[in-house]
């Protein structure tokens, strides 16, 4: 009957609105994912909340990009420095009066000297793993955010085969609530007299009900003040009798 199926419409509504909640949820749960990788990471000037992950991606793109340019500077740098170590080495075992063995003089005047060479040779190749470092922290956090994006897609697209799905329903409802007929009630005057009076009706029926609860009260002082005469005229025989 009319309020048979009525009742199932509310009931899909009702569904939808639960199974929205919970993707609302899962939505939340993935931008706290978000915000935790981003924890150490200064984007732009905006709150890490308010960055579309596209946006993100971007920033790791970039910063992917600026590491390699210095890895590449920093390699070619320890490349210089090894081979000025590798000079100093020669310039080390150099003889006056012998031959070099790169350039063949035998007049060595002024030979390379490299005494903090391997401290610099150190410091670059620190250089070069933190950079390592960075460049591999960038490119897990990439693959992070790859998977991050496909599920908030999917999210996106749960949400909007809800949406669809609530939008059929309510037309279904606006269309069922007009197959519903009140033969009693066929002008908008006579529905408003019956709303009217269904209004006056309940008021009544408080009045009652107020009414109903100050005789209860009434009732039971009665009967409280009736079982004090009772004692009283108990009190008084007992009396008599003694």
């Amino acid at each position: 009957d009319w309020f048979t199926v009525y009742g199932n419409i509310i009931q899909k509504k009702e569904q939808l609105r639960k199974d929205k909640e919970v993707v609302d949820v899962q939505r939340l749960e993935l931008r706290k994912n978000l915000e935790q990788l981003l924890e150490n990471e200064q984007i732009s000037n905006r709150k890490h909340e308010e960055l579309a992950i596209e946006e993100v991606q971007q920033y790791v793109h970039s910063k992917q990009e600026q590491i390699l340019a210095s890895t590449k500077e920093s390699e070619e740098a320890l490349h210089q420095l090894k081979v000025q170590e590798q000079l100093g080495a020669y310039a080390s075992t150099l003889v006056d009066g012998e031959p070099c063995p790169l350039c063949g003089s035998v007049h060595h005047p002024l030979p390379l000297q490299n005494h903090d060479i391997a401290v610099k040779i150190e410091e670059a190749k620190q250089k070069k793993q933190h950079l390592e470092d960075e460049i591999k922290r960038y490119n897990s956090l990439e693959r992070q955010l790859i998977a991050l994006k496909e599920r908030f897609e999917a999210s996106d697209s749960r949400i909007a085969e809800l949406t669809k799905q609530h939008n059929e329903v309510e037309v279904q409802q606006d269309a069922h609530s007009r197959t519903f007929e009140w033969p009693s009630y066929a002008t908008e005057e006579e529905l408003k007299k019956a709303f009217a009076q269904a209004e006056e009706a309940q008021k009544r029926i408080k009045e009652q009900e107020k009414s109903i609860e100050l005789a209860a009260e009434e009732v039971k002082v009665m009967e409280q003040n009736l079982e004090k005469y009772r004692k009283l005229a108990e009190e008084l025989l007992l009396e008599k009798a003694a």
